[in-house]
């Protein structure tokens, strides 16, 4: 009898550990945690955290929705690394019925991180129902770089078109931060295929450059915030290659040089000629 239970304690041990296991790896994966109540709600990840002003700013929910129609999510971002952290605004298992491209918008605002002065359209989702809203927002550390926002989101009632295909569709998710990733902008293409190159601040612009070369202005090759960097010299060696070849013109294919990436994520070009 002794035996047998100790053998019960041994299964009891075992399926206890099972659970902690499976709930480890459950959190693993999504990489949050989740605690308080239903007024001050909080997510973590290992170096960041995400706290909601209330349960209803974290779900996104709503059916038969008609033009007109809005929602405003609130909720603070705070740093608990030991450095400049970056991280991404996402919507988590986004459902979304609208057919038309420009039926859904949101805008971000926010006084101490990522600021949006117009409404966007609501990305479309990946394979895995998620939708990315902002990419790679750096944090500073410490309370005083709490950054605090305000999503908006609405369906925008427009008196010059047709909007009866997407009347009373719905639309549903939740608001999460995740590691920053670079928004996958043309610009940032090559902004990461030069990444472990000598990128370098350029000061002087009084004479030509012979030698190839990738610099930045100011800062951390940024302008208005956003990731710039400049073409120079002689590209011809490969190492900084700044060819672009595309369009045609009759047989001959079109060739370009990229001069700088831009602020908004694209390209700024010069024509080269057919040859």
């Amino acid at each position: 009898m002794k035996e047998n239970n100790v053998n019960k304690k041994y299964i009891i041990i075992s399926i206890i550990v099972v659970i902690i296991i499976g709930v480890s790896l459950s959190f693993a994966f999504y990489a949050v945690g989740v605690n308080g109540d239903n007024q001050n709600v909080v997510v973590t990840s290992k170096n960041i955290k995400i706290v909601y002003s209330d349960e209803n700013s974290k779900h996104i929910s709503a059916e038969d929705i008609t033009p007109g129609w809005n929602d405003t999510k609130t909720f603070t971002v705070e740093n608990q690394s030991s450095s400049t952290y970056n991280y991404n605004i996402i919507i988590e298992g986004m459902v979304n019925t609208f057919t038309a491209e420009n039926g859904l918008q949101y805008k971000i605002t926010s006084e101490t991180g990522y600021n949006m002065t117009n409404f966007k359209n609501i990305p479309a989702a990946d394979e895995e129902g998620n939708a990315i809203l902002a990419y790679d927002i750096p944090i500073e550390v410490g309370e005083d770089n709490m950054h605090s926002y305000t999503i908006e989101f609405r369906y925008y009632d427009d008196p010059n078109i047709d909007q009866s295909a997407d009347m009373n569709q719905s639309f549903e998710g939740s608001i999460y931060i995740t590691d920053g990733t670079l928004e996958p902008t043309l610009a940032n293409f090559f902004v990461n295929k030069y990444k472990n190159k000598n990128i370098t601040k350029r000061e002087d612009f009084t004479t030509t450059s012979e030698t190839g070369a990738i610099y930045y202005e100011d800062g951390d090759y940024t302008e208005n915030g956003a990731k710039v960097l400049y073409w120079t010299g002689n590209v011809n060696d490969g190492d900084f290659d700044n060819w672009v070849k595309f369009g045609k013109d009759g047989e001959s294919d079109i060739y370009w040089r990229i001069i700088r990436t831009n602020e908004d994520g694209g390209l700024r070009l010069l024509y080269a000629g057919t040859e």
